[in-house]
Formats: C-alpha cells, structure tokens, sequence
C-alpha cells in the first residue's frame, strides 16, 4: 500500500510511501529522518536523503543485514555509517512492526554508465544461464545452490571480480538464514567517485 504523508509526521509534503502504519510513521518523524526527503522507494524500502548520504528505512531485514555483514568482510557494498539494526514497534497489528534503519553513501545508477550497465547485465544473464535458473528473483534452495557455485565458473570482467566475490557472499547469506536472492542488475549501484559497482540490495525475506 503507498501512503502519503504530510509535515504531520515530518516529512516532505506530497511524498509518496511504500511501508505503512503508526510505528512507521512515528519513525519517519523522529530522528534521523524527520524533516529528510523521501529520494526513492523499492517494494519493501524507503530512501531518504542526507545530503552526502542517504537513510535507508526497509521492512525486510535480509539487504540490511547482508551488506551490513558484507561491509565488515570488506567486500563490494555502500559504507555505512550509522547502523540503528531492528526497530522494534510495540504490537502495530495495522502496519509494520519491525524496520531495519542505516546511514548508507550515496551511489548513482549503473544507468549513468550504459556501457558499465551493459557489462553487469551480460554477466548476470551468462551466471543465471550457467546456473539453468530461469529468472532473477532465485527462491529455489536448490537452484540458490547452483547460483552459488555458477558466479565462480563464469568468466567475470576485472571491473567485477569483487561483484562476484559479494554475490558468493551474498547466496551463502541467503542459504543460512533461508533468505531469497534477488539477482538483478538495478540491485547493483556505482560509487560515483571511483565508478566501482557495489551490491546494495540482494535479497529479501528475513524478518
């Protein structure tokens, strides 16, 4: 359901939501977030801005909690800066009771780099065919599996070898907590000052 919400709860008037509910909106309108733009939004996440940064409030804790673990590994995901973990509401039997809320920096669109977006797309599609998976979103625990053990055999461009190492990350993460992979080149940012590709939203289903 997308809400919208006014300066009632601190929040740019005329923002469009995806996540609902009073814990929700009592997050929205406290600190980090009151007063930030809503900048962006995916089926489960809202991005806010921080000027050089950005705040990333989801309902699933599955992207959050891997790239949170991926950073400490030194692998290809946004620094964070902040990290507040679960929120947890008291009970909001209407909306979402549990949140996931971080600091993350800003990354642009592989899209600003059609020839770089080109490339991670290639080598997307050449992994999941590798794997016999069919689409991107893998729930299958067998076909995560595959996935898994495709990223290494497949040849990979020098510009995404530790794309490649974070996504073997990532599918290990997904089979532990019995998460879904979510293998799509818009899940894939650019750090604009460098241009490398970082892994920003893989995976969904962990609560």
């Amino acid at each position: 359901m997308i809400t919208s919400l006014g300066d009632t709860v601190g929040v740019i008037m005329g923002a469009h939501f995806v996540l609902d509910g009073e814990f929700v909106e009592k997050t929205r309108s406290t600190f980090p977030l009151k007063g930030k733009e809503l900048i962006d939004c995916g089926s489960t996440t809202e991005i806010y801005d921080a000027g050089d940064t950005i705040y990333r409030l989801a309902s699933d804790g599955a992207s959050h909690t891997f790239v949170i673990r991926a950073g400490s590994e030194g692998l290809a995901v946004p620094k964070c800066f902040n990290d507040w973990g679960r929120l947890e509401g008291d009970g909001d039997m209407a909306g979402y009771d549990n949140l996931w809320l971080a600091e993350f920096e800003k990354l642009v669109p592989l899209s600003v780099s059609p020839e770089l977006e080109s490339e991670v797309k290639a080598w997307i599609k050449a992994v999941l065919a590798l794997a016999e998976v069919d689409g991107a979103l893998v729930i299958v625990r067998d076909e995560l599996e595959r996935v898994r053990l495709a990223i290494p055999k497949c040849e990979t461009p020098v510009s995404l070898a530790l794309v490649a190492e974070t996504m073997v990350f990532m599918c290990e993460q997904c089979l532990k907590e019995s998460a879904d992979l979510d293998f799509n080149e818009t899940n894939l940012m650019m750090r604009p000052s460098t241009g490398e590709v970082l892994v920003t939203d893989p995976a969904h289903g962990y609560y």
